[in-house]
Order: C-alpha cells, then structure tokens, then sequence
C-alpha cells in the first residue's frame, strides 16, 4: 500500500554529500524508509516490506502462508463469479485488483444471464429488451437504455422448464418479428426434441403473457426435416416477408437423411395450426439442392430472392434461386467454391458437380461462421476462422460471371476472384496475427461499418469508405484498453442512441461504454480452493492503495453444509449412467455395488493412436441444475490395476456436460480423495473420465471403485472487514472445514480512479516479538545535536520500544519514537534499536519510515509528490509514467512547509547516469515556490528530481525523479470524412500526433443557429453518429483532437 493513501506523509530528509562513504555521513540528515535502507541493518523475527519498505514483526509459520499477488494466482477464477463484474485483474506491478471501466453479465451474477457462454444478442420489440443466446437457453433484460447496472431487470429465462418452454437449451439463432412480436428461437440438444420454437410475446415487456405456440421439429405438425440421429434441432431461420415463407435450417451434423432447409408456408399469421410444409432443400433432395445437408446459417437477398448458406464441411457458399415465386419446383442452385462456380445439381454421369464458371474462386475454406448480407452494396461476408474473413461482391443479380470475391486476412487485403491464394490489393491489417475470426456484424446506422470479432482478435471495426472497392478499405481494433482479446467476442449489439456496446463472449455479456473510466464499486471472488489444512489461517491481510472517498472491504467464507451423499451402501445401481449422451462406446459396461463401494469395470474404450479413454456418469435424482454455483463436489476413489499407465492426458472427474471440470490422477490401487467446485454452471449429475496408454487396461482385473461422493453447498459470508492490518477469522467457522475463499469489496466516488489490491496475504498471526539494529552511522565531523523521529502504526495490544548507541553498539540508552536530543550532545556515529512485540498475533507494530536529523526544528512532514506541472495547471506530476508539457519553458510549483525561507533545487539526470543542477529558486514564508525547467527541443525526453533546504541549511530527501516530455505542437487529422456530411452518416476523425500521441477527442454539436445542442463531451473513438434525439436540428459538428500534453487541433463538419 503507498504510504500517500496509508497515513499522514511523513518527511524524509537525506543529507550525504555524493563523494562520502555509503556509511559515512556528512552533519545534516538521514532517513531510512525503502527496503533497500532497512536491509543495511539486521533484524530478527522481522519482515520487511518488498514494495513499501515497511518494517513489522514477521508471520508465524511464514512457510504455511498463502498469498496472492500476481495476475495469475489473482486470475485462478476471480472474473467468474462476480455478482455484476466491475472488478479487473491487471499486469501492473505483478497484479493488481482494480475497479472495471466495463461491466459483465454471467451465469453468476445478479441479475445474471443463464450462462456465462453468451454466443449471440440482439435487441427485440418495440421495448429495445436484450435477449442473450446461450448454450442453457436464452435470457431476457431490460437495461433500462443506461449504463447502470443497478436498475437492471431480468425479465425471463427461457429453457427447456421454462414457462414458456423451448424446445431444447442449446439456442443457436433467434430473433423477434416486430410487427408481430413473434420470437423465433433455434435450438438443439442431444437429448431433448430441440427445433424452431415460436413465442409469441404479445409485444409487451412482461413475459409472464408470453406463449409458446410451437416447436418445429421432425414431430411437429407441419413436421420439418432436421438431424434427429445425434443432435435434434435447428441452427437458424428467417422468413421472406413477400411470400410469408418461413424458412428453417436443420441443425447441425446433419445426417444424409436429414438436415437440410426447410421451408414452411406460415401464412402471415400467429396462427400455426394451418401452416404447410412447402419444401425442404437437401444434398439429396428433389428440387434445387445444397451441397451439404449440414447448413449453419442462411441469408436472403429480398430484392434478387437468392438465399445464400454456409456450412460446416467446408465445401463451398450454397446459393439457391427462388425466382420469388412461391413455386419451389423451379428453383434452381449454385455454389462459390475455391474451384469457381459450380452446379448444385449432382452430375451423375461423370461423379461431379459440374463447374458453370472457373471465377470466382474462393480462397481454402475451413469452418464457417457468421454469414451476413450487405443489401445496400450487394456483398456476402463471412468468417473462416483463422483464415480471415470472405467478401463475394454479387452485384445483385443471379449472373455470377461479374462476381468478385476477396480475402481479408491479418497480412492485408487479398481479391480471390482468379486465384485462390489471393492477388495482394492493399497491406491493411484487418485481424491481429494468430487471431480467428468468428463473427461478423455490419452496423445497422451505417453500412459502411462491419465489426468482426473472434478468439485472440478481440473486436476490430472495418469502413470500407462507402465504395465497394475494398483496397481503400481500414480496419481499427476497438476498445484496446478492454484487452477483449482474451474472452473471444462472437456477437455484437449496438445502442446507438446512447453509445453503449453490448458484447457477447464466451465469458459473459460485457457492457461497454467508451466514455466510462472506472464504474463506482465492484466485487471480486477468489478461487474456493485455498485449502485450510495445508495453511492455518487465523486472520487475512491485504495491501491496498485508496485514496479519500475510497474503500476496500473483505469477507470471507468456507463450503457449507453437505446437501447430498452417497455412499453406495443399498446394493442397488441405479445411480450408474454410463455415457452422458447416450453413445454405447467410450464407457464402461459393467457395475456392482457391495461393502459400502460401486465397483465399475469392463469398459468400451475409444481408443488414438496411442490412448484409450472411457467416461461415465452418476445420477444423483435431482432434476436438471438443482446444484448450484459453488457447490463442491468431493469422492473418494481407487482405481484396482497393476498394468494400467498414465497416457497423454489425466484423469477427469467432473459435472453434466463437462463443464466443472478438475483433472487428478489416481496411483493404482491406493484410495485418493479428489475434488472440485462448480465454477461454471449449476449441475446435477457427476461424471468420471478415465484415461490410460494403450493396452494397459485388464479387462479381467481392472476396475474403478468409489467409496463415497458428497456436495457441499457453499457457505454465508462473514462480515465485512475494512482492517487491512488484520482482518480476523473466527475459529469456529474453520472447524471442519477443508476449503476457504474471500472475496472484495472497491468502490471510488471518482470515475477517474480507483483503489487498488495489490496482495492478500492468509496466515495464522504475527510474531511475538522481534528486534531490528540499524547499520552504524558514521559522521563527517563530530555532531553536536540530534533529533530522532520513527513515523509509526503501534495498534492497541502492540508495542514498539526504541534505544540508541552513539559507540558503534557497546552501551544502549532508550529514547522515544520522536526525540529531541539535549543540546550537549555530542557523537562522530549513531546506531538506533527498535524492538517489536504483541500480545495480539493478529495485530503488529509498524515501522514506515525513520529520520536522523542534526536540526532542532520541529520537522515538519512534506508531501514529495506535491508539486504540479505549471503555474496555471493543478495536475500533479506522475512519478510513474512520462509527463507531457505544451510548452517549451514550463514551471513547477508546491508548498513546502519544511522549506520555509529556504530554497529548492533542479536537478536533472544526464544521458550517462550523472547529476546536474540546473536550476535553484526561493522557498516563501509560507512554503511556498516556483521553480523553472530548462528550456527543451520538442519531443525531447529528460528526468529530474527536486531538492529542497530550509532556513538553517538542512537539506531534504531528494524527491522522486520524474521525465518530462516537451510537446508545442499540434495533432494533425489524418482521416476524416467530408467537410459536409449526411446527417445520418457516421462522422470519421482521425488524428495523430508525432510526440506524445492522441490522449483523447472531444465532440461538439451546433444547431443552425449556433446554439449548443451538445456541449463538450470527451471520448476515446474517432468516430461519431449524431445521437436520434438531436440529429434532426443538428448543423454543425466540431471536433477536437487532444494530444497527451493538451495540445489540441479542432476540425469542424457541416451537416446535411
């Protein structure tokens, strides 16, 4: 924890002339107050702080403490299982828990989302609600069109027990009709009848009128063709507003029997009970075919009535010709594939499909995903995974021989049309290297716009400048800082009315807002795993940095009361599910229970090339999701083998579909005990993988035996401590437990900063006592007065005594924390003691800083960071980072209440490592002073210190050195759009800066009147879309671009 947000600062005053000995000290001043100070002395039973020089009494079994400190240990599942997340984990100084500048939805949370894996999201109806797909159903919130979590509503779950009901959980597409207020959801599972589901909302905001008129699927009436083998369900569907055709795609892994697009006539009504199966398009079927049954998504071309599909396998963009008619015999099909344009009809006479046109090619395809469709400028777009993104320009007709296709990957922009490794065009980055892209979203205020997204890329924004020539197109990554990267973005929504991005992932629905800084409070989960026995805890400490307004509290809990066992002592088997998904191979065929354990034996493995792997599950009889969050699942098992090897992979014990998993493994024949809690999902059933090298498996002999499973729900947390020294844990509540979690508590009343934790730290107490002896002190000349004065924390139950040597340590006197010493006194060296003790292991003295002084002056105590840039500015100087003037000649300025009538020096640190003073002025009766900075040549980089010295000739400490960076020039724009613009369109403002680049933009709007419609408000993006409210009486925008030293160039825009 700094000391500047700890306690009152206390004044550190360094007087050694630079040609001294490190021991030797010229009469003036010294301070111990780094670790680096304290280390020249000894100590016993003492720790010393790495980052903040603190000295106190060292922990009791300090080799059984655990502490968290870095990204990682800080990282174990902390973002998981926030309720709303607006706690970040940070790489600053190995770790830091900090406030987010974003918040989260998860499975988690409160309110929360279904689950955590948030694949797609959209607003629907009149009322703008969020519905958020996942693999366990389908939320809906009402965010209230703020970005304040706090008056959130979620409004419905839809699943499988829902009312209303779905078909399966799996939600793979959706979307609502808004003049109907129809809900149609794609769904599929393994083991339920998945489909197309229609709810009809009613087009209100309460769901409770909601219904649930149908689920397509293969047993419906109209019955529709979808994979019904491995998984049931429909993967998307859309409806044709010119001939009410619904049209339905049939899953995923389809088989040759089923899959395909359906087509179902729904009338244009609400009613389903005289809706007609029209037609389905298959690989096999008897009208215009696709070239694969298994079709991941399908977009139509309303004006041309072209529907064009993806797949899985790879094959190729299907395209099947309605003729917009509703006759679907006279439907014809083609598909771009890497080889050109073939026939969707297979040619049975020579074994192929025949090829219509060598051009255009498209590049090598590997899976799928995210078909969409530019009407406005008649362009297919979708992903392929790490090999970028595919743009086919159709021109909008069914002609394909003026088509042109294009590959926009990380190394640039490639057209495809004649060759499909792809002609360079333009060296523009679209993607980072090594990143996949998953998705794609064309903007709905500007289809200029498409926002793609993926593992390891994050978001990126490409403009294609309104042409349909993409070698002018640029790409930029959005929200950097957010470092999205990491939770792979698959799907997008946009409120453009108030500038907030809501992001779907694979970890929760983030919500973002480019003008947010940090969000006023946040609460961060530590990992549930921090075993009690291996670490006796009887208090938790943490270090932390908070300014005024700012507070950090912690609390803490263990796993509560077990709420289910078994111990497989009724001789029955039941329980036993074999496979998961109902598959007869890769599980175990034989089961007994006797003496109290369940005996599993004679698997079916599958087997690789090297290894063989057989799971299988327990049924615990409760109904779907009964555990909760943070329930631990713990069993004990043996596995019975004297052959069996550890293969490539561990064992896995686990829940449901996989998804808590913990992997151990099992010497054989000796009991283990192994354990997980479920970080992810809620649960109902437990699973076991098991997994051996190959051939070292007996089926005669070999066999898993478990002696007992057991839930533990968690427990309540303890109240909330805000003693950072010593947050006590109760005893009581550790007995017999085995598992310990904490979790925090930040909030700020100031957007632009927060608190931070920097470590947690579990121990059972302090020391007793301790001692630490400073190093000799010796003086240049016989000194004649001293004061000595220790800035110190001495808690109730604590004691810190002090006592001096002026011979090197031979006789000891006491002395007090602060003393001023008789003016008789004389000595050539010093040495000081301090003893350490508590009667309260949960609490120690402290030691923040210690001065030697030779001036009888009450020392005042001086804030070294408390000087500014400039006489007009109050921004403080950073220690830390690079501080960038606007002006070639600049002052600093403070108070110094040590330095009354004294003077302040400018020291500046040269090229190889050497001090110079370059500068002196006056210290003011009342501490105050202005110093100038030398003159420096734009773009020049130089670091200082100060120096001060007060009226009798005492010198300070030097304060921390600090870089200046002279910047007197103005950012420059670079891109932007024209001087006169369309209301409706998004307004482009690119600037840099050579120095110190762009810090930040700030956007103005006028009426025609030049009255402020929207006054000065600061934003991160260079881009801006008029907000609907004010975009009619909008006339004039003005922008400016701010460089980090406050430099600023302003553009103005005309409005259409």
């Amino acid at each position: 924890m700094s000391k500047m947000f700890m306690r009152p600062l206390t004044v550190i005053f360094l007087a050694c002339l630079f040609f001294l000995p490190n021991n030797i000290l010229a009469v003036g001043s010294k301070t111990w107050n780094e670790k680096e100070d304290f280390s020249l002395g000894t100590k016993t039973d003492l720790n010393i702080d790495e980052f903040e020089g603190d000295i106190a009494l060292d922990y009791q079994d300090a080799a059984t403490n655990y502490t968290e400190t870095t990204n990682t240990s800080f990282n174990k599942v902390g973002s998981d299982l926030n309720e709303i997340n607006t706690i970040q984990v940070t790489n600053e100084d190995g770790g830091e828990i900090i406030l987010d500048n974003k918040y989260r939805y998860t499975n988690g949370t409160n309110p929360g989302i279904v689950s955590r894996y948030a694949s797609r999201i959209f607003f629907g109806g009149d009322n703008k609600l969020l519905y958020v797909e996942s693999n366990r159903g389908m939320s809906v919130i009402d965010n209230k069109r703020t970005f304040d979590p706090k008056d959130d509503e979620l409004l419905a779950e839809y699943t499988i027990n829902s009312t209303p009901a779905i078909g399966a959980d799996y939600v793979l597409h959706s979307w609502q009709d808004e003049e109907s207020g129809l809900l149609y959801i794609s769904n599929e599972s393994y083991t339920e009848e998945g489909g197309l589901t229609v709810i009809d909302t009613k087009k209100t905001p309460t769901p409770s009128d909601d219904e649930t008129l149908i689920t397509y699927n293969q047993n419906s009436t109209p019955a529709i063709s979808i994979d019904a083998e491995q998984r049931s369900g429909a993967s998307f569907s859309f409806m044709d507003p010119t001939t009410n055709y619904l049209y339905i795609g049939g899953g995923f892994s389809a088989s040759t029997s089923a899959g395909g697009l359906s087509v179902v006539d729904a009338k244009g009504t609400k009613d389903v009970s005289d809706d007609v199966f029209v037609t389905a398009y298959k690989a096999n079927g008897s009208v215009a075919r696709v070239l694969e049954d298994d079709i991941t998504d399908c977009k139509m071309d309303f004006d041309s009535g072209i529907i064009y599909c993806t797949g899985n396998d790879a094959i190729g963009i299907a395209a099947i010709d309605t003729k917009k008619t509703t006759d679907p015999s006279d439907d014809t099909s083609f598909a771009y594939n890497k080889s050109g344009v073939r026939n969707g009809v297979y040619n049975t006479t020579n074994g192929a499909f025949t090829l219509l046109s060598a051009n255009p090619k498209l590049p090598a395809l590997s899976s799928q995903n995210g078909l969409v469709y530019d009407d406005e400028n008649n362009i297919i777009y979708f992903a392929i995974a790490n090999n970028g993104l595919v743009a086919i320009h159709t021109q909008g007709t069914v002609d394909f021989s003026d088509d042109r296709s294009y590959n926009y990957k990380s190394t640039g922009i490639y057209e495809t049309t004649t060759d499909t490794n792809g002609v360079l065009i333009s060296s523009e980055s679209i993607f980072p290297s090594g990143g996949y892209v998953n998705n794609v979203f064309i903007d709905e205020s500007s289809s200029n716009y498409m926002y793609v997204m993926g593992t390891n890329t994050g978001l990126y924004v490409i403009d294609n400048k309104g042409t349909s020539d993409p070698s002018d197109d640029s790409s930029r990554e959005m929200f950097p800082e957010y470092n999205l990267k990491s939770v792979s973005p698959r799907s997008i929504a946009i409120d453009y009315e108030n500038d907030i991005y809501y992001l779907g992932t694979n970890y929760g629905l983030y919500i973002l807002d480019p003008d947010q800084d940090y969000m006023p409070e946040g609460n961060f989960m530590s990992t549930p795993s921090l075993k009690i026995a291996s670490t006796p805890v009887t208090q938790i400490n943490w270090k932390q940095e908070a300014e005024s307004g700012q507070a950090v509290s912690l609390r803490y809990r263990t796993e509560g009361e077990e709420v289910w066992r078994n111990d497989f002592e009724d001789g029955l088997i039941g329980e036993f599910m074999r496979d998961y998904y109902g598959y007869t191979n890769g599980t175990f065929e034989s089961v007994t229970e006797s003496d109290g354990t369940m005996k599993i034996s004679n698997p079916t493995p599958i087997s690789s090339s090297t290894d063989q792997y057989a799971d299988f599950w327990i049924n615990t009889g409760k109904s779907v999701d009964y555990f909760p969050l943070l329930c631990r699942v713990t069993a004990r098992v043996k596995i019975n083998s004297t052959t069996r090897t550890l293969g490539s992979s561990y064992d896995y014990f686990f829940s449901d579909n996989w998804e808590n998993v913990a992997s151990f493994w099992a010497n054989n024949n000796e009991w283990k005990t192994i354990s997980f809690p479920a970080l992810y999902y809620n649960f109902s059933s437990i699973g076991f993988d098991l997994n051996w090298k190959k051939d070292t498996w007996n089926n005669a002999n070999d066999s898993i035996e478990i002696d007992w499973i057991k839930i533990n729900a968690i427990g309540n947390w303890s109240e909330d401590c805000t003693d950072y020294t010593s947050c006590k844990i109760d005893p009581n509540d550790l007995v017999g437990k085995e598992y310990l979690q904490y979790g925090l508590k930040l909030s700020t009343p100031d957007s632009n900063s927060t608190p931070k934790v920097t470590a947690v730290t579990f121990s059972n107490g302090y020391k007793s006592s301790g001692t630490f002896e400073s190093e000799n002190t010796e003086f240049s000349q016989t000194a004649n007065i001293f004061n000595f004065n220790a800035d110190t924390s001495i808690p109730e139950g604590t004691s810190l005594d002090f006592q001096y040597s002026l011979d090197n340590g031979t006789t000891w006197n006491a002395m007090d924390k602060n003393t001023q010493f008789p003016a008789e006194t004389k000595a050539n060296s010093f040495k000081w003691k301090a003893i350490f003790s508590t009667t309260d292991i949960a609490k120690t003295p402290t030691i923040h800083s210690v001065s030697l002084s030779t001036d009888q002056a009450d020392l005042e105590k001086i804030k070294q960071n408390d000087f500014s840039l400039n006489t007009d500015s109050e921004e403080k100087i950073n220690f830390k980072g690079t501080n960038y003037l606007a002006e070639k000649k600049m002052k600093l300025k403070g108070i110094n209440e040590f330095a009354k009538s004294g003077k302040v020096a400018l020291y500046k640190v040269n090229s190889n490592g050497s001090k110079e003073k370059v500068n002196t002025s006056t210290v003011d009766e009342n501490g105050a002073w202005k110093i100038n900075l030398p003159k420096g040549k734009d773009g020049s980089i130089s670091s200082y210190y100060l120096r001060f010295t007060d009226s009798v000739g005492n010198k300070s400490d030097v304060t921390k050195k600090f870089k200046i960076k002279t910047d007197s020039q103005k950012p420059k724009f670079t891109k932007t759009s024209q001087a006169n613009i369309n209301r409706n369109k998004t307004i482009n403002f690119t600037a840099s800066d050579e120095e110190s680049e762009i810090d930040y933009y700030k956007i103005k709007v006028l009426d025609r009147n030049g009255h402020v419609l929207r006054s000065w408000k600061k934003q991160k993006t260079d881009f801006y879309s008029i907000p609907v409210a004010i975009r009619n009486e909008a006339k004039t925008v003005m922008v400016r671009a701010y460089d980090k030293a406050g430099n600023y160039a302003e553009l103005t825009f005309s409005i259409l």
